[in-house]
């Protein structure tokens, strides 16, 4: 997003409760795996990199708290709604190593990132900024990965068959969420094909952006 993208505007129509709820819960989901990689990260340059991510996301959450109190929402209200749907994916993706951690987040991340932006875009929840984005994980996580498989393809074919593990364990919660909460726009057994598809080709693409195959 340029800067010009940033600047507030009065002209989006307002974000229903419950769109407004998912984009605060898949930002709350992103500090929570965040958090849970710096105290994993191995060396303190990196976790203290993780550190101004989560901070970027806190001020997506202050941004969005903003959001409910100017509609009169309650804010706790609105990600209760989605509150524990990350808990089940956790019980079945443990990572080995550190390694698995990074591509487990790299992808559930960008993921939110994505599908929040399919649920909360075109509304007045892009003047929430910097929410709807991976507050730079993606980046982070990238350049790492390029580094680890470069010249290992045993360790490439680990990683990206987990990180096709972890998608497809991510992807079947959010196709279960958004079928039964038909309130966040994107319903319909068409558009949700097409949302599922666009889901993919972007996950395929940020494999590719690591050096793996998605």
């Amino acid at each position: 997003m340029d800067e010009a993208s940033k600047k507030k505007t009065s002209n989006l129509p307002s974000a229903t409760p419950a769109q407004a709820g998912f984009v605060a819960y898949a930002t709350l989901a992103a500090v929570g795996r965040m958090g849970k990689d710096s105290t994993m990260a191995p060396s303190v340059a990196q976790s203290l990199q993780l550190t101004k991510m989560i901070e970027k996301a806190c001020l997506a959450m202050r941004e969005l708290e903003k959001w409910a109190l100017k509609h009169d929402e309650e804010f706790s209200g609105l990600v209760a709604g989605f509150y524990g749907n990350v808990n089940d994916l956790e019980s079945r993706l443990r990572p080995k190593d550190w390694w698995e951690r990074l591509v487990k987040s790299y992808v559930t991340i960008g993921l939110f990132a994505d599908l929040a932006s399919e649920v909360g875009g075109g509304t007045d929840l892009e003047n929430c900024f910097p929410a709807m984005s991976d507050f730079g994980y993606g980046e982070f996580a990238q350049a790492l990965l390029q580094e680890r498989v470069k010249n290992d393809s045993a360790e490439a074919a680990r990683l990206s068959l987990w990180g096709r593990r972890v998608f497809g364990e991510t992807l079947g919660l959010t196709r279960e969420g958004l079928t039964l909460r038909l309130e966040l726009g994107v319903h319909g057994t068409a558009r949700l094909i097409e949302t599922m598809h666009h889901l993919a080709d972007l996950h395929e693409k940020r494999m590719e952006a690591a050096g793996l195959s998605g």
